[in-house]
């Protein structure tokens, strides 16, 4: 599990590195993502648990770096989801009186009879 948190770790630490770079940059790097991948099976079939780890270690980094150009996106498309912008309350007003309360639906003209199980 300690290989995993460091691959997760690398990730984090592509996409902090990758930022600035491009959409397309971001799809030749998923690409490579695919060619490293298929190395780790290969390498970890054959009994090479060191070059195994490095892949490892790489696929998180590759991985970060692709995924980054999106999350830069996002978070230029919406400042306040990323944290960096204090999110107003979204204050509504209450519910119409008929809607309030179940027992409130029964004094609606032509509704004495739903006893609040009819629909507003």
């Amino acid at each position: 599990m300690g290989y995993v948190a460091s691959a997760l770790g690398f990730t984090a630490l592509g996409a902090y590195l990758g930022r600035d770079l491009s959409n397309a940059t971001g799809l030749v790097l998923l690409i490579s993502v695919f060619a490293v991948i298929f190395g780790l099976n290969i390498a970890a079939a054959g009994g090479r648990e060191q070059l195994a780890i490095g892949l490892l270690f790489a696929l998180g980094l590759l991985l970060g770096l692709a995924v980054a150009p999106i999350i830069a996106d996002y978070a230029r498309a919406d400042p306040a989801a990323s944290g960096r912008q204090p999110v107003q309350p979204r204050l509504s007003s209450p519910p119409p009186a008929h809607m309030a309360t179940p027992r409130a639906q029964t004094s609606v003209p032509g509704r004495e009879h739903c006893r609040g199980r009819c629909s507003p």
